[in-house]
């Protein structure tokens, strides 16, 4: 708390600055004066709570200093003191608005209860102030929360509560903005504050920008014209790519979507849409700018586990398996799905109905992920993960005879090799083989060198740029046309689809 002490007697000023303990009343500054003008022109940068006037001074009197500072700070207190106990000049004081008045000669003690007096007052008039501004701010931050939420739709309201909560004015359409920070790989958001302040530096007298829902939203005016509501789209994203910069050197990124236009009573519709186009981060990954599409939006449709998935299951073919869920990931983007919660579901199921048929459990997943990509990627980890343990299990019960039958397949499947040749290799008769080796494997050995060739030759067209009719001669087989019968009997597809997609990609 800050004192000035004002009096053209240099002794009584000094007497009264230097002869009370103020620190110990909550009385850090005091400084002294010997007229009302010189004290008047300090009160801007000096900003005192109290001040201690004389009623009689040159150049400018009490009474005067007083009805001048009220006009510049009416919650600041004047204590008046005087050798004249007239009464008029009591009533004037009080009339101007003076919290105390004080007679000559002063009494030390009179005068300190007087100044305490004053701070109590001073104090719980703050306290009350705090008390209002809490309210008041509470108060305008539900109703932002209200028409934001949709829950305010008479447009004089809405302007009101723009104009109180936001700043906002003259207001018929607006377009919004919504900002959200990104997942970054420590899980960390950002929460002290520091992208609102940049934006707040950054946007327009047009614009405002306040937090909501844990997102941060910039509404902006704008006029009922096509090129202008583009224009104002173009802005928010000027705006978004300096917030962007900023938060590029503060570690982190940031992803945004923006509105159509709508008028000031449509504002949760705004707000919704801007927040439609935010959710394309998903497909889009981190640092995703996205103006709203209604049809987009509007067409926007559900995906569940096709049947190739259960038959890649069935089949022991894993390799199958991934494939399908890459074109399930391609269906998604097709598909423009921004339901994050729903293809999460399907990942789940997807595990879990694998998890089912292998006897096997997923792995728990370590985090939420927020793209498609990751979650993509994560369900086929999962499932490699799990189709490997299953091996390796499936290994383990293997009989010696099966386990040396499989690897000589794998070293010799590019040759012309008949189950009488593995048979001998392992000391056995062809039809003793056969048997235990479908016993033991689950399928046939010819369709099982089958899988193998067909694995190790989608693997080559897919990272090689070999001719079909050379992979097909390198994994096995001297006839294309048998070559693309079982690939497709295998697979589903023909090899050159598998070709075409390869090239699709590049």
């Amino acid at each position: 708390m800050k004192m000035m002490i004002i009096d053209d007697d240099v002794q009584i000023r000094e007497g009264i600055r230097d002869g009370i303990d103020w620190e110990s009343m909550g009385i850090s500054k005091v400084r002294s004066y010997g007229d009302g003008c010189e004290a008047l022109a300090d009160v801007e940068e000096f900003m005192p709570e109290i001040v201690l006037a004389d009623i009689r001074m040159p150049e400018m009197d009490g009474l005067e200093f007083l009805k001048r500072i009220k006009q510049k700070n009416e919650r600041v207190k004047v204590i008046l003191i005087s050798a004249y106990s007239d009464f008029s000049y009591c009533q004037k004081a009080i009339t101007l608005g003076a919290s105390g008045y004080e007679l000559k000669p002063l009494k030390v003690g009179k005068l300190i209860q007087t100044i305490q007096e004053t701070i109590e007052l001073i104090q719980k008039e703050n306290k009350g102030k705090e008390i209002y501004e809490k309210y008041a701010a509470s108060y305008r931050e539900k109703m932002l929360r209200e028409v934001l939420g949709g829950q305010m739709t008479d447009r004089n309201v809405i302007m009101d509560v723009l104009r109180t909560g936001a700043g906002l004015n003259e207001v018929k359409n607006l377009i919004c903005m919504v900002l959200d920070v990104d997942d970054v790989a420590d899980g960390k958001r950002l929460q002290d504050g520091k992208l609102l302040e940049f934006l707040k530096k950054t946007i327009t007298d047009e614009q405002a920008v306040l937090e909501y829902d844990g997102k941060i939203l910039v509404l902006s005016k704008v006029k009922n014209s096509t090129l202008y509501v583009m224009n104002i789209q173009n802005l928010l994203k000027n705006v978004y790519y300096q917030a962007t910069s900023y938060a590029r050197e503060q570690k982190f990124t940031i992803s945004a979507g923006i509105s159509e236009m709508k008028a000031v009573e449509q504002i949760s519709l705004a707000c919704q849409s801007a927040m439609g186009a935010l959710q394309y981060r998903f497909l889009t990954g981190p640092e995703s700018c996205k103006i709203f599409d209604y049809e987009k939006k509007q067409q926007q449709e559900s995906i569940s586990l096709p049947p190739e998935y259960r038959k890649a299951i069935e089949r022991h073919d894993w390799s199958e398996l991934g494939h399908v869920v890459d074109e399930m990931e391609a269906q998604i983007r097709q598909k423009n799905i921004t339901d994050a919660d729903q293809i999460r579901v399907l990942v789940k199921r997807g595990i879990e109905q694998l998890g089912v048929y292998l006897k096997t459990e997923p792995e728990g997943q370590k985090r939420e992920f927020v793209y498609l990509s990751d979650l993509m990627s994560e369900w086929k980890n999962q499932c490699a993960q799990m189709c490997e343990k299953w091996e390796e299990e499936q290994n383990l019960s293997y009989s010696s005879n099966v386990k040396k039958a499989i690897s000589y397949i794998k070293s010799h499947y590019a040759e012309d090799i008949l189950v009488e040749q593995v048979a001998e290799e392992i000391g056995k008769t062809p039809n003793y083989f056969s048997s235990i080796f479908k016993a033991e494997v689950g399928i046939p050995f010819r369709e099982y060198l089958n899988r193998l060739r067909v694995e190790k030759a989608r693997k080559m067209l897919e990272e090689t740029d070999m001719m079909i009719y050379e992979i097909a001669q390198q994994v096995g087989y001297k006839d294309y046309t048998y070559f693309s019968q079982i690939f497709k009997k295998v697979t589903g597809i023909s090899p050159t689809a598998v070709r075409g997609t390869k090239l699709d990609k590049l």
